[in-house]
């Protein structure tokens, strides 16, 4: 078997110009910037990148330009969800003739599906493609929370190889290691929750904070990797306010790019509906990253 990637994965968020087109140039700066922090991958088309806000043309766009210029460097995982499995499948399949390294994929995040409809949803995606799939567990975004043996099954496919685990439940990560015995690479998907799942047995992280933070997020998964988890530990307290602001916010994609505009950076808007946040919110945050800096 072909060994499984693992570190600290970026969600990247997408850049638009004003008149809301997507800022190919800009997004090619934050890779750049993300690489050199560095990173060890990265996703575009997730939920941080607003890809249910992006058309086919654009996603297509976003992961073209992603694949081609990291060029190796790192893998790159394209999101593919969609609430039709027969869209998700298209999506995948664009994923993978862009060149990507594997596609990470959600739950349908309408129809309410049943525990089956979820196995039969990421198993004819998985076919459907030769390159790994990472499924993504967000019960919060989804409506449903895949069981431990859901995952378990699934693993035994081929080409299903990783997990981002975002339920927010450590305990977990334990179960679904031993169930699949090694054979799935787990990843974090809770930004406040990261230190406790590399303690159970992740191996990587996938980080929408890391967008803002990925040297300060990078440190802390090589020492968790390496088993040095006092100085983890140490590394992880520095950031963590600023991954609990974004986290607690409520505003994901806005307080991403609010921090990266304050930064210097032209990460453009949210696209509507996600609305603005309020002062308030944006004075969280801000005292935050400030609260960082005063660290170094």
């Amino acid at each position: 078997m072909q060994s499984l990637y693992r570190g600290l994965f970026v969600p990247i968020m997408t850049p638009f110009t004003p008149d809301n087109r997507v800022a190919v140039e800009e997004l090619k700066r934050h890779i750049a910037w993300l690489l050199d922090a560095p990173v060890d991958g990265i996703i575009p088309n997730g939920s941080t990148g607003e890809c249910s806000l992006l058309d086919h043309d654009e996603r297509k766009l976003v992961c073209e330009t992603a694949v081609s210029f990291v060029n190796h460097r790192v893998p790159v995982f394209g999101g593919a969800s969609a609430d039709a499995t027969a869209e998700a499948i298209e999506l995948a399949r664009m994923t993978e003739r862009a060149g990507a390294d594997g596609v990470m994929v959600m739950p349908p995040y309408y129809s309410k599906i049943s525990m089956a409809g979820a196995f039969e949803h990421f198993k004819a995606i998985a076919e459907s493609i030769s390159i790994p799939l990472m499924i993504y567990n967000n019960p919060a975004r989804a409506m449903i929370d895949l069981s431990v043996e859901c995952i378990a099954e699934l693993a035994k496919i081929k080409n299903i190889r990783y997990l981002k685990e975002s339920a927010g439940a450590v305990n977990r990560i334990h179960k679904i290691a031993r169930l699949t015995g090694g054979s799935m690479a787990l990843f974090s998907g809770f930004d406040t929750l990261a230190l406790e799942a590399y303690a159970s047995g992740s191996t990587g992280w996938v980080a929408s904070s890391a967008n803002v933070v990925p040297a300060e997020c990078h440190r802390v998964t090589e020492l968790a990797l390496k088993g040095d988890f006092a100085a983890a530990r140490k590394e992880y307290y520095k950031v963590l306010p600023v991954l609990e602001a974004i986290e607690e916010s409520g505003h994901l994609v806005q307080a991403i790019k609010y921090l990266l505009n304050s930064m210097g950076k032209n990460t453009g808007k949210a696209r509507m509906p996600l609305a603005d946040m309020d002062e308030k919110l944006k004075q969280s945050l801000t005292r935050a990253f400030q609260q960082l800096q005063a660290c170094k």
